[in-house]
């Protein structure tokens, strides 16, 4: 995902004289590319994040449309103050991309794990914050903010270049995209966890449970049309890898108001911090997300409400 990145702001940069992009010691191997082609449009901060934040809405507000790269925790936690008064507050042209989401630093232990992140930007004034699932997604929100000028999060995962949609072009990144239907149920993900509903719902379809698998590349805020689209079913269920305050908290807000009232569960993170280092896949389980688990979840659920013998 970030070698997709650096192409797209190197491309946006030579049609907008505009385009800054900022780092905070990080991103060597990649950011190269830009540095080398704008050197006087590219700063690396060094590791001052908070700066980072504070140089980017000052550039903002010179007309610039400035991008800042860093690992999650330390473009977000770090320099909350600045985005939320620098940034946020004026309704800065600001994207702030961090990169590391849920466990992908599980290696690296709690300090990197960006498993509170949504849930702690969403509650900042103007801020949009996408998640995309792959890189289909991630150059489709890109070419979204490149024409927009209100201040922007977009997390993306570690990984290199995993691909699930076909298509080259998503048009409507801020609705739901549908990538599987069925009658039964729906599962919504975003981000990495996409791949996990996708693997539930071929071990529900095995117990004869059809499932409609939905990718909400914008987590916030959420459109009621497109929640409305995903809760027509019996049931309805969010996986993330995120602790209770993300996407599945922002939808079960809008379905209290609605005329819908499926079967609703969240399968999300425990809050409490995981006390050792592990692979992705380990802290998962440690967290009973995965698909196994998952799709018993489910049944016994559609089982309790009736809807399942």
């Amino acid at each position: 995902m970030r070698n997709v990145l650096i192409e797209f702001l190197v491309n946006l940069a030579r049609i907008n004289e505009e385009v800054w992009f900022l780092t905070g010691d990080l991103g060597f191997s990649f950011v190269e590319e830009f540095q080398k082609e704008f050197p006087e449009r590219f700063i690396n901060v060094g590791v001052a994040e908070q700066n980072m934040i504070s140089v980017a809405a000052g550039l903002a507000l010179q007309g610039k449309k400035v991008f800042v790269y860093s690992i999650i925790n330390f473009c977000t936690f770090r320099c909350l103050e600045q985005i939320r008064n620098d940034v946020c507050y004026h309704k800065l042209d600001v994207t702030i991309i961090g990169v590391g989401t849920g466990y992908s630093y599980a290696k690296a232990a709690y300090s990197h794990h960006a498993i509170e992140d949504i849930g702690i930007m969403k509650m900042l004034p103007n801020l949009s914050i996408f998640s995309p699932a792959d890189i289909v997604e991630l150059k489709s929100v890109l070419r979204l903010v490149s024409m927009t000028s209100t201040p922007t999060y977009i997390r993306i995962d570690k990984s290199s270049s995993k691909r699930i949609h076909a298509q080259n072009y998503i048009k409507q990144v801020s609705l739901p995209i549908q990538i599987q239907t069925g009658k039964d149920v729906s599962i919504i993900s975003y981000g990495s966890t996409l791949e996990l509903a996708v693997e539930t719902s071929i071990l529900l379809r095995k117990k004869k449970i059809t499932c409609s698998v939905f990718s909400v590349p914008k987590v916030y805020p959420i459109e009621e049309e497109g929640v409305h689209i995903m809760a027509n079913h019996q049931g309805f269920f969010v996986i993330e890898e995120h602790v209770h305050s993300g996407l599945g908290s922002s939808i079960s807000e809008i379905l209290v108001k609605s005329k819908f009232r499926p079967i609703f569960d969240v399968f999300s993170l425990n809050s409490s911090p995981i006390e050792y280092a592990g692979t992705q896949q380990e802290l998962r389980e440690a967290q009973k997300l995965n698909p196994e688990l998952i799709s018993i979840r489910i049944q016994k659920a559609m089982k309790t409400s009736g809807l399942l013998v």
